[in-house]
């Protein structure tokens, strides 16, 4: 029988997983972006010197690259801030992708000229990932800094797919796009590609510009946009379609499970996801961490084999203490909580955050009218 590719995918994440073997890695090129979101978790000014004389260089990533290649890792993801915005962008993408990685690109598109869709058309990555903030020029000003933003940034995506790249939108919601996000849908709606929406804005990680409380929706808020969005699926059959609104990331997000479902079979393992166990990522500065949310812990990796690195990586991943209470909650099963997202709002892994606790209590509510709804 046939085996589609995202079941063989599957398959891979499993047993890498049961065997502690990583087999996705995100290289975080550079913190530097073209633009100012208020929303960012990582994003320092383009021009910042002393982030620049601190980032990996070509070379180093390309090496780190190999190091993985030789580890069994099948996918990369390269992201930012902003990937373009490095001048070597083109060296490390095409050394990488001439070791056989399987690549995906996230960007904002702003900075894709129709030279760099064409270069990158000749030797196609996986897939690239573009986040659209808002649906006019007004709301890119309000939420990124840069009206003209959203004019290249469409420009890039119809060049992408016109070029015959796979390429994938989505969209983090704040309060200056959340009532803009039915006319932001005419955009995926109009290039049937697959849209996600990002409806959970974390705490700064190292200083960045993220001010949650000012720009982050309430748990109400949040909930009330899922309510609507899926009510509008289901008026206009989308969900029968090919092309599906997903929340809370996208199945780009290389992670086991959805933080929606799966319990923890190992009561002393804080993590559901696969960070420290098949994920990994590495931070502009060279630190291997389990996730780009995560700080800490961390290890070194540009002065050791990556086996030394990964085990430590994944020693200090198994010491980090899971959150009792959340195990035990009977929300847990529609709860976005995790040791990252614990850590950003509390400043304790173990320790509920009640934000993530009210959004998740709400959601559940929600799902069970649905269904007593539909049983009817």
């Amino acid at each position: 029988m046939e085996l589609r590719f995202k079941d063989f995918l599957k398959q891979i994440k499993a047993t890498t997983r049961a065997a502690g073997q990583p087999y996705w890695a995100g290289f975080e090129l550079t913190p530097r972006c073209n633009f100012k979101c208020k929303m960012c978790y990582v994003c320092k000014p383009p021009n910042d010197k002393e982030v620049q004389s601190r980032e990996l260089t070509a070379q180093q990533w390309i090496q780190l690259a190999k190091k993985l290649r030789e580890a069994g890792v099948l996918i990369i993801t390269l992201t930012g801030g902003e990937v373009f915005i490095r001048p070597d962008f083109q060296e490390i993408y095409e050394e990488i992708a001439k070791m056989g990685f399987l690549i995906k690109i996230y960007t904002n598109g702003a900075m894709m000229t129709p030279q760099i869709i064409e270069w990158l058309s000749k030797i196609p990555p996986f897939k690239v990932c573009v986040t659209v903030y808002g649906e006019s020029r007004d709301t890119y000003q309000e939420v990124t800094g840069h009206a003209d933003g959203y004019d290249r940034t469409i420009r890039a995506i119809d060049g992408l797919m016109a070029a015959g790249i796979v390429t994938h939108i989505r969209t983090t919601v704040i309060r200056d796009n959340v009532n803009k996000l039915k006319l932001l849908r005419k955009v995926f709606l109009d290039r049937k590609s697959r849209f996600a929406i990002i409806d959970y804005v974390t705490p700064r990680r190292e200083g960045a510009n993220t001010d949650p409380e000012g720009c982050r929706l309430s748990a109400e808020e949040v909930i009330g946009l899922e309510v609507n969005i899926r009510n509008l699926e289901r008026q206009e059959r989308i969900n029968s379609g090919e092309t599906p609104i997903l929340f809370d990331g996208d199945d780009d997000i290389e992670k086991e499970n959805s933080s929606k479902g799966n319990s923890i079979l190992d009561p002393t393992d804080a993590f559901r996801c696969g960070a420290g166990k098949n994920n990994l990522w590495i931070t502009w500065d060279g630190r291997l961490t389990p996730c780009s949310l995560m700080d800490q812990p961390y290890t070194t990796i540009l002065d050791k084999e990556f086996s030394e690195a990964w085990q430590e990586l994944k020693d200090k991943c198994r010491s980090i203490p899971p959150c009792h209470e959340c195990s035990n909650c009977a929300y847990r099963a529609t709860c976005y909580s995790c040791p990252a997202r614990l850590f950003l709002e509390t400043g304790f892994y173990d320790r509920p955050a009640p934000y993530l606790c009210e959004t998740a209590r709400l959601r559940s509510e929600y799902l069970h009218s649905l269904n007593l709804g539909e049983s009817k």
